[in-house]
Protein backbone atom coordinates (compact mmCIF):
# COMPACT_ATOMS: atom_id res chain seq x y z
CA UNK A 1 0.00 0.00 0.00
CA UNK A 2 2.80 2.05 0.92
CA UNK A 3 4.49 1.71 -1.94
CA UNK A 4 1.72 2.18 -4.41
CA UNK A 5 1.13 5.63 -2.81
CA UNK A 6 5.13 6.21 -3.49
CA UNK A 7 3.97 6.07 -7.08
CA UNK A 8 1.51 8.54 -7.52
CA UNK A 9 3.87 11.31 -7.60
CA UNK A 10 5.30 9.72 -10.56
CA UNK A 11 2.98 8.78 -12.33
CA UNK A 12 0.80 12.11 -12.05
CA UNK A 13 4.32 13.85 -13.26
CA UNK A 14 4.24 11.12 -15.94
CA UNK A 15 0.32 12.06 -17.03
CA UNK A 16 1.17 16.00 -16.62
CA UNK A 17 4.06 15.88 -18.85
CA UNK A 18 1.56 13.99 -21.97
CA UNK A 19 -1.36 16.52 -21.01
CA UNK A 20 1.36 19.34 -21.53
CA UNK A 21 2.89 17.46 -25.06
CA UNK A 22 -1.09 17.24 -26.27
CA UNK A 23 -2.21 20.63 -25.46
CA UNK A 24 0.65 21.84 -27.24
CA UNK A 25 0.13 19.24 -30.31
CA UNK A 26 -3.40 21.21 -30.85
CA UNK A 27 -1.45 24.56 -31.50
CA UNK A 28 -2.30 23.98 -35.64
CA UNK A 29 -5.99 24.73 -34.67
CA UNK A 30 -4.92 27.97 -33.60
CA UNK A 31 -5.37 30.71 -35.98
CA UNK A 32 -2.54 33.67 -36.18
CA UNK A 33 -5.14 35.95 -34.43
CA UNK A 34 -5.11 33.37 -31.38
CA UNK A 35 -1.38 33.20 -30.80
CA UNK A 36 -1.61 37.02 -30.75
CA UNK A 37 -4.22 36.73 -28.44
CA UNK A 38 -1.92 35.42 -26.18
CA UNK A 39 0.94 37.72 -26.17
CA UNK A 40 -1.95 40.42 -25.68
CA UNK A 41 -2.83 38.39 -22.75
CA UNK A 42 0.75 38.70 -21.19
CA UNK A 43 0.49 42.43 -21.50
CA UNK A 44 -2.41 42.42 -19.33
CA UNK A 45 -0.92 40.06 -16.88
CA UNK A 46 2.42 42.63 -16.84
CA UNK A 47 -0.34 45.33 -16.41
CA UNK A 48 -2.02 43.51 -13.50
CA UNK A 49 1.42 43.13 -11.90
CA UNK A 50 2.80 46.74 -12.15
CA UNK A 51 -0.97 48.36 -11.37
CA UNK A 52 -0.67 47.10 -7.99
CA UNK A 53 1.72 48.80 -5.26
CA UNK A 54 2.13 45.70 -3.44
CA UNK A 55 3.68 43.33 -6.49
CA UNK A 56 4.63 46.41 -8.89
CA UNK A 57 8.33 45.97 -10.18
CA UNK A 58 11.12 48.65 -9.58
CA UNK A 59 11.97 50.39 -12.91
CA UNK A 60 15.45 49.60 -11.38
CA UNK A 61 14.93 45.88 -11.66
CA UNK A 62 13.08 45.73 -14.99
CA UNK A 63 16.50 47.85 -16.36
CA UNK A 64 18.83 45.79 -15.04
CA UNK A 65 16.78 42.21 -16.09
CA UNK A 66 18.52 40.68 -18.60
CA UNK A 67 15.18 38.20 -19.65
CA UNK A 68 11.67 38.38 -18.75
CA UNK A 69 8.76 35.75 -17.74
CA UNK A 70 5.50 36.57 -17.84
CA UNK A 71 3.11 33.21 -17.31
CA UNK A 72 -0.06 32.62 -15.50
CA UNK A 73 -0.21 29.70 -13.39
CA UNK A 74 -3.20 27.74 -11.89
CA UNK A 75 -3.47 24.90 -9.54
CA UNK A 76 -6.40 23.04 -8.83
CA UNK A 77 -7.33 19.32 -7.72
CA UNK A 78 -8.82 17.57 -4.69
CA UNK A 79 -6.35 14.94 -2.85
CA UNK A 80 -3.99 15.30 -5.84
CA UNK A 81 -3.39 18.41 -7.19
CA UNK A 82 -1.85 19.83 -10.57
CA UNK A 83 -0.11 22.71 -11.54
CA UNK A 84 0.63 24.24 -14.63
CA UNK A 85 -0.11 27.23 -16.98
CA UNK A 86 1.67 29.39 -19.84
CA UNK A 87 2.62 32.89 -21.29
CA UNK A 88 5.53 34.63 -23.18
CA UNK A 89 9.77 34.77 -22.22
CA UNK A 90 11.50 37.77 -23.34
CA UNK A 91 15.97 38.40 -23.79
CA UNK A 92 17.15 41.39 -23.93
CA UNK A 93 20.45 42.02 -26.78
CA UNK A 94 23.11 43.21 -23.78
CA UNK A 95 24.52 45.25 -26.83
CA UNK A 96 21.96 47.63 -28.22
CA UNK A 97 19.44 46.98 -24.65
CA UNK A 98 16.44 45.87 -27.04
CA UNK A 99 14.42 43.18 -26.08
CA UNK A 100 13.94 39.88 -28.66
CA UNK A 101 10.56 39.43 -29.90
CA UNK A 102 8.06 37.20 -27.48
CA UNK A 103 8.46 33.37 -27.51
CA UNK A 104 5.52 31.40 -26.48
CA UNK A 105 6.04 29.16 -22.87
CA UNK A 106 4.21 27.05 -20.83
CA UNK A 107 5.10 26.37 -16.87
CA UNK A 108 4.08 22.41 -15.53
CA UNK A 109 4.46 20.64 -12.60
CA UNK A 110 2.82 17.95 -10.42
CA UNK A 111 2.09 18.20 -6.69
CA UNK A 112 1.28 15.49 -4.54
CA UNK A 113 -0.74 16.05 -1.10
CA UNK A 114 -4.45 16.59 0.05
CA UNK A 115 -5.79 20.06 -1.79
CA UNK A 116 -9.15 21.54 -2.14
CA UNK A 117 -10.52 24.06 -4.33
CA UNK A 118 -8.03 26.32 -6.82
CA UNK A 119 -5.52 29.05 -7.78
CA UNK A 120 -4.84 31.17 -10.15
CA UNK A 121 -1.64 33.75 -9.95
CA UNK A 122 0.32 35.81 -12.82
CA UNK A 123 4.18 35.54 -12.23
CA UNK A 124 6.99 37.25 -13.27
CA UNK A 125 10.50 36.31 -13.64
CA UNK A 126 12.87 38.56 -13.92
CA UNK A 127 16.16 36.62 -14.94
CA UNK A 128 18.73 39.00 -13.41
CA UNK A 129 22.30 37.13 -14.63
CA UNK A 130 23.48 34.98 -17.28
CA UNK A 131 22.99 31.89 -15.03
CA UNK A 132 19.33 32.59 -14.72
CA UNK A 133 18.97 31.88 -18.63
CA UNK A 134 19.58 28.47 -18.04
CA UNK A 135 15.71 27.90 -17.76
CA UNK A 136 14.97 29.56 -21.75
CA UNK A 137 18.24 28.05 -22.87
CA UNK A 138 18.16 24.56 -21.24
CA UNK A 139 15.39 21.52 -20.87
CA UNK A 140 14.51 20.21 -17.52
CA UNK A 141 15.50 23.34 -15.89
CA UNK A 142 13.70 24.02 -12.22
CA UNK A 143 13.26 26.78 -10.44
CA UNK A 144 14.75 26.81 -7.08
CA UNK A 145 16.77 23.46 -8.04
CA UNK A 146 18.91 24.19 -11.01
CA UNK A 147 17.92 28.41 -10.62
CA UNK A 148 18.33 30.24 -7.69
CA UNK A 149 15.42 32.55 -7.68
CA UNK A 150 14.04 34.74 -4.92
CA UNK A 151 11.12 37.01 -4.17
CA UNK A 152 11.84 40.27 -5.63
CA UNK A 153 12.04 43.84 -3.70
CA UNK A 154 9.36 46.54 -3.50
CA UNK A 155 9.55 49.48 -5.68
CA UNK A 156 9.86 51.80 -2.07
CA UNK A 157 12.79 51.61 -0.45
CA UNK A 158 14.50 48.41 -2.44
CA UNK A 159 16.77 49.54 -4.87
CA UNK A 160 19.43 49.49 -2.12
CA UNK A 161 18.34 45.99 -1.71
CA UNK A 162 18.37 44.99 -5.16
CA UNK A 163 21.64 45.26 -5.36
CA UNK A 164 22.60 42.67 -2.15
CA UNK A 165 20.48 40.11 -4.19
CA UNK A 166 22.87 37.87 -5.69
CA UNK A 167 19.83 35.52 -7.03
CA UNK A 168 20.18 34.70 -10.97
CA UNK A 169 16.27 35.42 -10.78
CA UNK A 170 13.87 37.83 -8.87
CA UNK A 171 9.91 36.95 -8.73
CA UNK A 172 6.96 38.92 -8.57
CA UNK A 173 3.71 37.34 -8.38
CA UNK A 174 0.41 37.89 -6.93
CA UNK A 175 0.27 34.92 -5.12
CA UNK A 176 0.30 34.93 -1.43
CA UNK A 177 3.09 34.02 0.74
CA UNK A 178 5.97 35.88 -1.72
CA UNK A 179 7.74 38.26 0.32
CA UNK A 180 11.27 40.08 -0.84
CA UNK A 181 14.37 38.02 -0.40
CA UNK A 182 12.25 34.90 0.38
CA UNK A 183 13.24 31.79 -1.85
CA UNK A 184 11.06 30.89 -4.51
CA UNK A 185 10.59 27.03 -5.80
CA UNK A 186 8.51 26.35 -8.72
CA UNK A 187 8.54 23.99 -11.79
CA UNK A 188 10.37 24.10 -15.47
CA UNK A 189 9.19 26.09 -18.21
CA UNK A 190 8.64 24.19 -21.01
CA UNK A 191 9.13 25.32 -24.56
CA UNK A 192 6.09 25.72 -26.28
CA UNK A 193 7.84 24.93 -29.55
CA UNK A 194 4.81 24.17 -31.55
CA UNK A 195 3.44 27.53 -30.86
CA UNK A 196 6.44 28.98 -32.08
CA UNK A 197 6.44 26.63 -35.22
CA UNK A 198 3.42 28.16 -36.27
CA UNK A 199 3.88 31.36 -34.85
CA UNK A 200 7.65 32.46 -35.90
CA UNK A 201 8.84 29.83 -38.56
CA UNK A 202 11.22 28.50 -35.81
CA UNK A 203 11.78 27.15 -32.21
CA UNK A 204 11.90 28.78 -28.85
CA UNK A 205 15.57 29.21 -28.65
CA UNK A 206 16.07 31.02 -32.27
CA UNK A 207 12.86 33.03 -31.61
CA UNK A 208 14.86 34.64 -28.37
CA UNK A 209 18.68 34.49 -29.48
CA UNK A 210 18.91 33.79 -32.90
CA UNK A 211 17.99 37.84 -34.12
CA UNK A 212 16.37 36.03 -36.98
CA UNK A 213 12.61 35.97 -35.64
CA UNK A 214 9.76 38.97 -37.50
CA UNK A 215 8.29 40.60 -35.29
CA UNK A 216 4.45 41.12 -34.97
CA UNK A 217 2.43 44.07 -33.78
CA UNK A 218 1.71 42.50 -30.46
CA UNK A 219 4.98 41.89 -30.27
CA UNK A 220 6.14 45.14 -30.49
CA UNK A 221 3.17 46.61 -28.23
CA UNK A 222 4.45 44.19 -25.93
CA UNK A 223 7.87 45.86 -25.95
CA UNK A 224 6.53 48.94 -25.90
CA UNK A 225 4.54 48.53 -22.66
CA UNK A 226 7.49 47.05 -21.57
CA UNK A 227 9.86 49.62 -22.22
CA UNK A 228 7.55 52.40 -20.57
CA UNK A 229 7.19 50.26 -17.38
CA UNK A 230 10.89 50.56 -17.60
CA UNK A 231 10.96 54.14 -17.77
CA UNK A 232 11.90 53.96 -21.51
CA UNK A 233 10.44 55.85 -24.75
CA UNK A 234 8.70 53.92 -26.91
CA UNK A 235 11.08 52.07 -29.68
CA UNK A 236 8.95 52.14 -33.37
CA UNK A 237 8.31 48.63 -34.70
CA UNK A 238 10.13 49.04 -37.75
CA UNK A 239 12.97 50.20 -35.41
CA UNK A 240 13.39 47.18 -33.31
CA UNK A 241 16.71 46.33 -34.08
CA UNK A 242 16.75 42.70 -33.94
CA UNK A 243 20.11 41.40 -33.15
CA UNK A 244 21.23 37.79 -31.49
CA UNK A 245 22.07 38.57 -27.92
CA UNK A 246 25.96 37.03 -27.35
CA UNK A 247 24.66 34.95 -24.23
CA UNK A 248 25.66 31.45 -25.54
Amino acid sequence: MKSSRLLIPVFLSVILAIIAQQADAQVFRQTPAQLDAKIKKAGTRLDLIQQNPTTQIPKYVLNNAIGLIIIQQFKAGIGIGAEGGGGVALVKNPQTGHWSPPAFVANAEGSYGWQLGAQNAITVFCIMKKEGLKILQEGGVKFGVDVRATAGPATAGGEAMVDNIKSPVLVYSNREGLFAGVAFEGGGIIHAQRKNEAYYGMPMQDVLFSGLAKWSQEGANLVNKLRRYAGEFDVPENNMLNRAPTYR
